[in-house]
């Protein structure tokens, strides 16, 4: 009797380890592949490194946010020779997202180049390189384009529709326009705020925003058309509680700023320059 549990022990064991490897293949499926040539000088960034040693999981929404926090401080660059990211006082919107799609002039003052605002291209990068399908999620460079797009296929909500947004949309700005300007990835909202990861924001780098879910600042979410895998937890919102200096937006010129306050942390309403809050204070092919 003995013998035969400890025999049925060991199936037991067996079988729950084949389902574990099974289930371990099942979120590992693929390794990250660039989608066209690298340059040299990304190729030996620490970005590069960051993103060829993520394995995707097969769910898209999860994937594309991991890849774009392969790129968490990516910062522009002044030529192409700061493709690789680490030029931090760059100012001139070389990145090497802008690869991906090709040379543009986009009246920025760098003719024919990589320098132009990079904020969707980034966003499409992510996609292309999470597995994404072009038919699921548009490859684009232009905020308005890339929002239309998304509006044609029935998949854009405005902020003022009420729609609660989840990890993966994304989530587009305008300067108080209504044109859309900048555009990144919500990682989810939490107490009434939205996180976002986003590229040639305000930092001229790839960086994490938040928002208050109401902020006029915001114009809307695009949604693509992920493949998902059931059950799959989407936890990408930062767990650093807010601190002293932590600026919340709340619409194009007015923000809650978190100071110190006789020892005491005090939320304090401040009017302050638009360009100061908006996520993308550069100009781009609207």
């Amino acid at each position: 009797m003995i013998a035969t549990l400890k025999i049925l022990c060991r199936i037991c064991a067996a079988v729950m380890l084949v389902s574990l490897l099974c289930a371990t293949a099942a979120l590992s499926v693929s390794a990250v592949s660039p989608t066209y040539t690298v340059s040299d000088e990304y190729r030996v960034s620490s970005f590069y490194e960051a993103l060829s040693e993520l394995t995707l999981t097969g769910d898209e929404r999860y994937d594309a946010l991991a890849v774009a926090f392969t790129q968490l401080g990516y910062h522009e660059g002044d030529s192409e020779a700061d493709l690789g990211g680490g030029k931090s006082d760059g100012t001139r919107n070389f990145a090497e997202y802008n690869r991906m799609y090709g040379k543009l002039d986009n009246g920025e003052g760098n003719g024919m180049s990589y320098g132009y605002s990079w904020c969707a291209a980034f966003v499409s990068w992510c996609l292309r390189h999470s597995g994404v399908e072009e038919t699921a999620a548009v490859t684009e460079v232009s905020c308005r384009r890339m929002t239309d797009w998304y509006r044609e296929q029935g998949a854009f909500h405005p902020r003022e529709s009420g729609y609660t947004p989840l990890p993966g949309d994304l989530i587009m700005f305008h300067d108080g326009d209504g044109v859309p300007s900048h555009v990144g990835f919500v990682l989810g909202i939490e107490q009434g705020r939205v996180h976002v990861i986003d590229g040639n924001g305000r930092e001229d780098s790839v960086a994490t925003h938040v928002y208050h879910h109401n902020s006029r600042a915001i114009y809307g979410y695009c949604v693509p058309a992920y493949d998902v895998l059931p059950g799959t937890v989407y936890d990408f919102v930062p767990q650093t509680p807010i601190s002293i200096g932590t600026v919340i937006t709340l619409t194009s010129i007015l923000a809650v700023v978190i100071v110190a306050v006789g020892g005491l942390a005090v939320a304090v309403l401040v009017r302050t320059h638009r360009a100061a809050l908006m996520p993308d204070r550069k100009s781009e092919d609207k």
